[in-house]
């Protein structure tokens, strides 16, 4: 079981960050922070298995944009389902979750934040809806490692 505030924790996420400096250090060419900050609002990641891209009927790859960690619109995302459960555990005086209760949110918390996708099912295009979404998160499990190594490659700038 995990408590309420563990959960908000966990659901603050990661930031992803690019560096715009070439961290050649000179008094004309100084470090600024804001070098360091984020420079994109999206997480673009393309289906492979394998190494081998997924492909529509129509040639092209088959992607998933998401809003990356740190807008706008996954911060607001995050703050109404934590407000939410937060709310919900004020009703009921529960304020424990289970790892199962945790999964679905996080789950249900990546499905919104999917901006856009080009994807095939069934053998048609599927339509972008929370419950599409949430369907094929959690039947494609191993999308979220596509995610997670996007964003993570997205901090590059920052390791060694």
């Amino acid at each position: 079981v995990m408590n309420l505030l563990n959960l908000v924790l966990i659901s603050l996420g990661t930031s992803t960050l690019a560096s715009n400096h070439n961290n050649k250090v000179t008094k004309e060419n100084p470090m600024d922070l804001l070098d360091y900050t984020p420079s994109t609002n999206d997480v673009v990641i393309t289906l492979k298995v394998n190494e081998t891209v997924l492909k529509n009927a129509d040639g092209s790859d088959m992607t998933i944009t998401f809003y990356s960690p740190y807008s706008k619109e996954s911060k607001k995302i995050k703050h109404d389902m934590v407000d939410s459960r937060i709310e919900q555990a004020e009703k009921s005086g529960q304020t424990r979750l289970s790892s199962s209760e945790v999964d679905t949110i996080n789950t249900v918390s990546m499905a919104k934040n999917i901006k856009e996708w080009n994807l095939t099912s069934g053998g048609k295009a599927l339509k972008l809806t929370e419950k599409n979404a949430i369907d094929t998160l959690d039947k494609a499990f191993w999308i979220k490692d596509l995610y997670d190594k996007a964003v993570e490659n997205s901090l590059g700038f920052m390791k060694g």
